[in-house]
């Protein structure tokens, strides 16, 4: 598994990739105001943080959320899902939990939010 240091650019840590893939796989950056990838502040409303992923060309958006900790877990979710083992998911509290209703409910929306943006593509 190829890790994050940079300058080490041995075989072993090297892996072919498209485009969309070696993006999947970069970390934060640093003028990111949430902390997490994935999540902007909402502009109507600063309790809130939307939601997306850009893989293939296409922007998967996700909703709204108003705690930053699910928002970032509805980001893993579906990068999960999209981008597979090139996903840079975001690291969440070792404390973070989420109900098994709640977490199901969130697989469920994310998974149908994907279908139908796929869909619109056609």
């Amino acid at each position: 598994f190829p890790s994050h240091d940079t300058l080490d650019n041995q075989s072993h840590n090297l892996r072919p990739s498209t485009y969309s893939q070696n993006n999947a796989n970069a970390r934060v950056r640093r003028n990111n105001e949430t902390g997490y990838k994935g999540l902007s502040p909402n502009t109507w409303n600063p309790n809130q943080y939307e939601v997306s992923v850009n893989w293939q060309h296409t922007r998967y958006y996700l909703g709204q959320f108003t705690d930053k900790l699910e928002a970032a877990y509805a980001f893993n979710i579906a990068a999960q899902t999209l981008q597979g083992p090139f996903a840079f998911l975001n690291t969440l509290p070792p404390d973070f939990t989420l109900s098994p209703e709640r977490d199901s409910e969130m697989q469920e929306c994310v998974r149908q939010r994907i279908a139908k943006r796929r869909a619109q593509d056609g």
